[in-house]
């Protein structure tokens, strides 16, 4: 997406159900999805990029089937991501966000380990973090600053308490541009 509100979860009993309003024809969303033995590759886009004058609408909510493995990718040019990812079955998980505001939470708790990897621009990254698994998280950039809660520094990363006593495990790796880091435990 180039441009607009990305609300993403869990909850699709197929691979994929999805809302879109949008205001600019153009940017009708193209739904593609290819098969490659037994892997299969989805991908939403958003085809045009061209500036619209006046107040342009672009939102899409994407529910994903928590019980497919996914490698996900997530880019949005400019705007605000809200990511749910407890309730997906990830096997990784990449999102970078141009300009705007990317939050991260997990309403229930990953059944698997999974690399979790968040490269923000100019804008402002929140990640909420499960408790209940352990967590290894590193942060860099960030001209605003990295705001860290309920985890603890450990060399050069912060975990939770939870971090190997678990046999789950979220590796979190966020890098920052202009803009603010939190990460909450």
């Amino acid at each position: 997406m180039t441009a607009g509100q990305l609300d993403l979860r869990g909850g699709a009993l197929k691979l994929l159900e999805a809302e879109f309003h949008y205001n600019v024809p153009s940017w009708r969303p193209e739904i593609r999805y290819e098969r490659t033995g037994f892997r299969g590759q989805l991908s939403v886009t958003q085809p045009s990029s061209a500036p619209v004058a006046g107040s342009a609408e672009n939102r899409w909510v994407l529910l994903l089937n928590p019980e497919v493995p996914l490698d996900l990718t997530v880019v949005l040019g400019a705007g605000e991501a809200e990511l749910d990812l407890g309730r997906l079955s990830l096997r990784s998980a990449n999102v970078k966000v141009g300009a705007g505001k990317v939050k991260v939470e997990f309403s229930e708790t990953p059944k698997k380990s999974f690399d979790l990897n968040i490269k923000g621009g100019v804008g402002e990254a929140i990640v909420y973090l499960p408790s209940e698994i352990g967590v290894i998280a590193r942060a860099s950039g960030g001209i605003g600053g990295i705001e860290v809660s309920n985890l603890r520094k450990e060399g050069g990363a912060w975990v939770n308490e939870a971090y190997g006593k678990s046999k789950v495990t979220l590796r979190l790796n966020v890098t920052g541009g202009v803009g603010s880091i939190t990460l909450v435990g």
